[in-house]
């Protein structure tokens, strides 16, 4: 039991990076709300919780501390830069949609994926990159021995 509930610990990292990732998913998906509607956060929770279950059975097979957390910081990465193409999916769209004359849509859309891109990015590369370090220290590590 206490091992799942580490698991799950570790888990919750990964389900949280996971938020925007998946909000993006449905603006792209239903951009107006229209089949959704107010219903959207429950949606997105829903889809945490499956990725967080997921994210759970998957460090669950893992037999050390080490290991996990490893797995941990590299799929948390991941989907920190999953996040990037979704954001300029939403760029476009936003850019597509604007019918101003200023295009002020399109520049604040272009300003987002710079502040957002560049913070989930930044933060996405930083635990890839330690994950990554991580793993190759471990297998170096173990060679030796």
């Amino acid at each position: 039991m206490k091992n799942w509930a580490f698991n799950a610990l570790l888990a919750l990292p990964i389900a949280l990076a996971s938020q925007a990732m998946i909000s993006l998913l449905l603006v792209m998906i239903d951009p107006d709300g229209d089949r959704l509607g107010q219903h959207t956060s429950y949606a997105i929770i829903a889809a945490q919780v499956v990725i967080f279950a997921v994210a759970t059975l998957h460090l669950a097979k893992f037999p050390s501390i080490r290991r996990k957390i490893e797995s941990l910081l590299i799929w948390a990465g991941l989907v920190l830069l999953t996040t990037i193409p979704l954001l300029l999916g939403f760029m476009m769209i936003e850019a597509s949609a604007d019918t101003s004359p200023d295009k002020g849509g399109a520049v604040a859309a272009f300003f987002m994926l710079i502040i957002f891109g560049g913070a989930y990015g930044g933060l996405g590369a930083i635990l890839l990159i330690v994950g990554l370090v991580q793993r190759r220290n471990r297998k170096a590590t173990q060679r030796l021995t």
